[in-house]
């Protein structure tokens, strides 16, 4: 996964994580991750994201004005 790869990178420059560097997923962390140290992030509310997309899509092919809303990812503490 793309946060192995980052993981590994820090490691092989020597870095120490979160002593000297601090890393934050966007999502929720794979399910692989169980025996490392919990990534810190944000959980992206896929279901409300889907939904808002939909309304959109459905303005536009309406012909209304499609007016973006913001969707707020909840904070998921972590150790990185």
């Amino acid at each position: 996964t793309a946060w192995r790869a980052l993981r590994a990178a820090v490691d092989a420059a020597g870095l120490d994580c979160p002593g000297q560097v601090s890393l934050a997923l966007l999502g929720s962390p794979p399910a692989d991750l169980a025996d490392e140290p919990a990534p810190m992030g944000f959980d992206i509310p896929r279901p409300t994201l889907g939904a808002e997309a939909v309304r959109l899509l459905a303005a536009r092919v309406a012909g209304e004005p499609a007016r973006g809303t913001l969707v707020a990812c909840a904070f998921r503490p972590g150790t990185t």
